[in-house]
């Protein structure tokens, strides 16, 4: 019986070292992503299968580079877009972002290479 028991043990923690990608962690809520060149990463967001990133092409007519929208979308309460140069977070711009830049979404606050941004 005790060998069951350590039997389940380990292959409970085998599933959940396998589920806990650097990109995925159920566990600790946290999930991250490349999006348009810009590390993304968001925190409270429980999911064991995280959606990709989408690339959504520009409107007809608009210029390609910045018409363009990535949008990642980890959970329903985090829904990032970067349009061009612009950052949009549930609905809400929080400015222009440069080639690079890191962004985290955590709990709702936004941070830009780790500064806190305000909407706009």
């Amino acid at each position: 019986m005790a060998r069951l028991g350590v039997l389940l043990v380990g292959g409970l923690c085998a599933l959940l070292l396998n589920m806990c990608s650097g990109a995925n962690n159920p566990v600790t809520g946290v999930v991250q992503a490349d999006v348009a060149g810009h590390h993304v990463v968001v925190t409270d967001c429980y999911l064991l299968d995280v959606p990709p990133v989408e690339y959504l092409r520009a409107a007809p007519g608009a210029d390609a580079a910045n018409g363009a929208r990535w949008r990642f979308a980890p959970c329903s309460d985090a829904i990032i877009v970067i349009a061009g140069d612009q950052l949009t977070v549930n609905g809400v711009g929080y400015g222009a972002i440069a080639p690079g830049d890191d962004i985290l979404v955590d709990h709702g606050d936004v941070y830009v290479n780790g500064q806190p941004r305000t909407t706009i």
